[in-house]
Formats: structure tokens, sequence, C-alpha cells
């Protein structure tokens, strides 16, 4: 990596606490430097309030289930023994 040379020293007098950059114009800019929270020290004396709102309950719709003696009404499957015919219908299953 190659060094730059220095063209012209001392333009800027620095203060503490600044951050210096060349901005895209190729203006010289300064922005006041952040610095992390120590450690053991609260960084924001005064707690922030939450905003209050209150949630409506969503109620889910109960599934519909057939009343038939062969559909299971928990769980709205077919119960052994029984099955689909070709329209729809449930029908007993033929023993063999």
């Amino acid at each position: 990596m190659a060094k730059g040379t220095i063209v012209k020293s001392k333009v800027v007098k620095r203060q503490a606490g600044y951050l210096y950059y060349i901005d895209a114009a190729g203006n010289v800019r300064k922005t006041k430097m952040s610095r992390g929270a120590k450690k053991g020290h609260k960084t924001c004396t005064t707690p922030k309030k939450k905003a209050t709102t209150k949630k409506r309950k969503t109620t889910t719709a109960k599934k519909k289930i057939r009343k038939h003696p062969g559909i299971n009404q928990t769980t709205g499957r077919l119960k052994k023994g029984y099955k689909y015919g070709k329209n729809g219908s449930v029908i007993k299953a033929k023993k063999k």
C-alpha cells in the first residue's frame, strides 16, 4: 500500500471530542464523536413511558363439523369403518 504525501499541514485547528473528515465535495467537516455507555452507568436518567393501548382479543371462528356417526366431532376426521362415497356422503365401509 502506497503512502500518501502531505500537501499542507496544520490547516485546521483541531478540537478535542470532534472527528474531522473530508466529504465528497472535498470540504473538511467535523462532527461530535459519539461515545458508548460506560460500564455500571445508566444511559438514560428518566425512564421512557410505554404507550398503553388496549388490544382486542381476537376470537377464532370454530370450524363447523358435520354431525354424523361416522365423523369424529373433535377432529372432523372419519372414524374407522367409514368412508366417503362417490357424491361426498359418508357411508359405512363394507367388511371383507
